[in-house]
């Protein structure tokens, strides 16, 4: 037993560290709660032996903390233990955190498990837990008739319609960007990580509340606070237990609170100031919600309002723009496909400041396909986190309600289902034209309707089914537009040659460290 305590407490050391917890005044107090719990249950029982299953088990860990110790990156850790342990079965145990998990690491596996949603299995309540205590209370984290209520109103204010009226929003966006880098690539590197997050939540801001925040331009505290907000998801949805529920010890640990008040706050203020305009206006998106309220008061109280506003802000800032920025560096690596996709670009001419968004897909079929691999091979959202309601049947094994489950999309993709492309490129290799064919005349067009990708395709980056995130319409105008200004505009290089850069999974995949690129200003196009 001392020998488990003391694993256990190097272990619980090296989960603040992780987490970025171990300055705090608290961490003596967090180190001595999980002890004295495994304490605890190592007196009062002797461990047993696992019982057979037909599937493997990641073998180690320790009672209680589990396996903890082997995640200092979560989504490396997670795809690794699938492809060691899986035995063709498409499921592997393991304890973390004190709770069993089953890693859902095949194709026909993690279409059973989605097929459930969204009744009998629903996301992780630890997430769900997380997102609450933030005030982020919208349709990502809703479940039941809260969902049914909501996925009834918001999604169709994300359709091609609605869009097209938020590309005006974009392009003057993007247009600060493109003349802030213009100034800048003269001195050297610049560093893209930033104004990237800035852009979308920026574009979000107008099309939404109908603000601009212009972080671009200037830094902006809401800005920071917004991007905050994801990080503080991730820390509090991976902790052994609800440490922001403990007066006094919440303060030291993430200090979210307050920042999640000022997001709140945030928009109210901008709701309440802007309300005369918003109601006669049907450009943004509140005043589309607000209207819908007013009919719905009961259903659609101003809380979820909101959240909802609060969840558009941290969801499409976090993964549009970490896509945008995986798109950057795949470009900065390949200088032919690079050329390739300028040529389609400029291809549109002017048009690309007004054209119609559903036409996009087919005006600019290789961009297009380039973001899909993008988005499957550097999957924003590369693990599904989700949680059984009932007991379901697994490999011919019944397994109770509230097991949870970690669908690996991204380790699926690369194994199966995905398209070969006309290139018959492997799965595991990342290929920008995966998504297209040929037609009678021999050029490429993007295969099959031209629509997103779906999970039957190996495709996961926009969730599943019933689940499928409303606004992958906006992402995709959003990402478009801006690669396609970027491409006319700059040859983009990586700084020294850099081509390995690590990512790290916060809220979404990320850089580990800033994206710096070299801007190389375009020959005006002769005329």
């Amino acid at each position: 037993m001392i020998k488990y305590i003391t694993e256990a407490h190097d272990t619980c050391k090296a989960f603040l560290v992780n987490n970025d917890l171990s300055g705090s005044p608290m961490a003596n107090a967090y180190i001595a709660l999980a002890l004295l719990t495994l304490t605890m249950s190592l007196l009062r029982s002797n461990k047993k032996k696992n019982a057979s299953t037909p599937w493997n088990k990641v073998p180690g860990g320790l009672p209680i903390i589990g396996h903890i110790p082997h995640v200092p990156s979560i989504l490396d850790t997670l795809e690794g233990w699938a492809d060691t342990y899986d035995n063709g079965s498409g499921v592997v145990e393991v304890q973390m955190a004190g709770k069993k998990h089953f890693i859902i690491c095949n194709q026909e596996k993690a279409q059973f498990i989605e097929s459930k949603r969204p009744h009998k299995v629903i996301r992780g309540t630890k997430f769900s837990k997380a997102f609450t205590s933030l005030q982020v209370c919208g349709l990502i984290e809703a479940e039941g008739e809260t969902w049914k209520k909501e996925r009834r109103m918001i999604p169709p204010f994300f359709n091609h319609k609605n869009v097209q009226d938020y590309v005006s929003h974009a392009n003057l966006v993007f247009s600060r960007l493109i003349k802030k880098w213009s100034s800048q690539c003269d001195a050297g590197p610049v560093a893209v990580t930033q104004d990237m997050h800035h852009a979308a939540t920026d574009i979000i801001s107008l099309s939404m509340l109908g603000y601009d925040l212009d972080s671009v331009t200037a830094p902006s505290e809401m800005a920071t606070v917004l991007d905050t907000i994801a990080k503080l998801l991730l820390k509090r949805a991976v902790s052994p237990f609800p440490y922001w529920k403990i007066p006094i010890v919440r303060q030291y640990i993430d200090n979210g609170d307050p920042i999640a008040e000022k997001a709140v706050a945030f928009c109210k203020q901008v709701l309440a100031e802007s309300a005369p305009s918003l109601q006669s206006s049907n450009n943004f998106l509140a005043a589309k919600l607000m209207k819908e309220m007013g009919k719905k008061a009961d259903q659609f109280p101003e809380e979820r309002l909101i959240g909802n506003m609060i969840t558009m802000f941290f969801a499409g800032t976090e993964t549009t723009a970490t896509t945008n920025l995986f798109c950057m560096y795949q470009l900065a690596k390949d200088k032919v496909l690079q050329d390739e996709l300028r040529t389609e670009a400029e291809a549109l001419g002017e048009d690309i400041e007004s054209i119609d968004v559903a036409a996009l897909p087919s005006k600019l079929p290789l961009l297009t396909s380039f973001i899909f691999e993008v988005m499957r091979y550097f999957p924003a959202i590369s693990i599904q986190r989700l949680e059984s309601t009932v007991p379901l049947t697994l490999v011919d094994v019944e397994i109770p309600a509230q097991s949870s489950f970690i669908v690996v999309g991204r380790f699926i993709s690369k194994k199966s289902n995905t398209p070969l492309g006309p290139l018959n490129s492997p799965r595991d290799k990342f290929c920008a034209k995966r998504y297209l064919t040929k037609n009678e005349s021999g050029k490429y067009v993007l295969s099959g309707s031209g629509d997103i990708p779906t999970p039957s395709m190996g495709f996961r980056s926009f969730g599943p089914a019933a689940r499928i995130c409303p606004g992958r319409h906006l992402s995709m105008m959003e990402i478009t537009l801006v690669l396609s200004k970027i491409l006319r505009t700059f040859e983009v290089s990586l700084k020294d040659g850099k081509e390995d850069m690590k990512y790290v999974t916060n809220f979404a995949l990320a850089f580990e460290e800033d994206l710096e690129v070299m801007l190389k200003p375009r020959a005006p196009k002769a005329t």
